[in-house]
């Protein structure tokens, strides 16, 4: 029996996050420049968090959807 390809996605994203959420990548927004107001730091890490949790809601709806 064959997995569905989109088994593997969750995996995926988290690994992809990982990454993200890594020194050498949050190293690259540490700066003191200002986006709006708010240091880029702050604000990639507030973007990026929830770009997590919007892929995952996702993923999971849809592995929900299929077994349906």
């Amino acid at each position: 029996m064959q997995r569905p390809a989109y088994r593997y996605k969750l995996p995926a994203v988290f690994l992809l996050f990982l990454v993200l959420f890594n020194f050498p990548v949050i190293a690259i927004f540490n700066s003191p420049r200002l986006v709006l107001g708010i240091p880029v730091l702050y604000l990639y890490l507030l973007v990026a968090w929830l770009g997590f949790v919007f892929l995952m809601a996702r993923i999971i709806h849809s592995l929900n959807k299929a077994k349906k």
